[in-house]
């Protein structure tokens, strides 16, 4: 059994354990491939409903709970952890990046599907995370890079990733490649190439033809450069191309 189809078997437990039991069961943390295997094998197990959150709205790493209150009796709770990391000193502290988290997170031996999103904001980085490993990262994660910190658990924010930067783009068509290859600047064959390394992802699936049309509303993931929502057509330039709108997450 390789490793996707490891994955897919997991999700056929849970939601078997889920409906012979009659108790919520949760996935770890799924990054967009682990997710699209999840959508994929969904159909195979569609008599159990089923809930996917982050910790809070807009987040890109989830969990799959499955269950619900009308089928069980009782809510769900999803076993996640909101935690915000701030500078000891914040005068001296140095600028950290999603990057430098996610390593001081690996030196501690964590393992990345126990970690939701890590999210950078003026009143520090929150962390989402398992509930169970929530006081080992409060008791043991002191330092990222030279700046030392401290770990203490919070109240989620409302919704994560929601700053946006509207651009307008002229494009030949509305395919996939074009509009991401415009989004990034990029050229049409290093946007291909994003799709054979299988880094793009429209309304969390992933995409591997270049010619894919998007609509109004698409939420593309090109991993490595970020993320945008398509708005859609909304007129011609004076050259006769196609101009787009497009919501770049900043």
């Amino acid at each position: 059994m390789n490793e996707e189809e490891m994955i897919m078997h997991r999700f056929a437990d849970l939601a078997a354990a889920c409906y012979e039991k009659g108790h919520y069961t949760y996935t770890d943390f799924l990054g967009l491939a682990e997710y699209d295997l999840f959508l994929r094998a969904a159909r195979d197990f569609s008599c159990v409903p089923y809930t996917v959150f982050g910790g809070a709205e807009g987040c890109e790493r989830v969990m799959v709970g499955f269950g619900d209150e009308e089928s069980l009796g009782y809510a769900a709770e999803f076993p996640i952890a909101c935690l915000v990391i701030t500078p000891l000193s914040p005068k001296f502290a140095e600028p950290l990046s999603h990057r430098d988290c996610l390593g001081a997170l690996m030196n501690l031996g964590i393992k990345r599907e126990c970690l939701g999103d890590i999210v950078r904001t003026d009143a520090g980085i929150f962390l989402f995370c398992l509930d169970k490993i929530a006081s080992y990262l409060c008791e043991n994660l002191k330092r990222i890079r030279h700046t030392d910190v401290r770990v203490t658990p919070c109240e989620p924010p409302a919704c994560v990733g929601t700053e946006t930067e509207t651009v307008r783009l002229s494009v030949a068509s509305l395919r996939a490649d074009g509009v991401i290859a415009h989004a990034y600047s990029l050229s049409r064959a290093d946007s291909a190439a994003l799709f054979a390394a299988r880094r793009v992802f429209v309304g969390g699936r992933l995409t591997e033809n270049i010619s894919h049309e998007l609509h109004e509303g698409d939420l593309v993931t090109v991993r490595g450069l970020g993320r945008f929502r398509f708005g859609g057509e909304v007129g011609i330039s004076k050259k006769g191309k196609t101009v787009i709108s497009i919501e770049k997450f900043v």
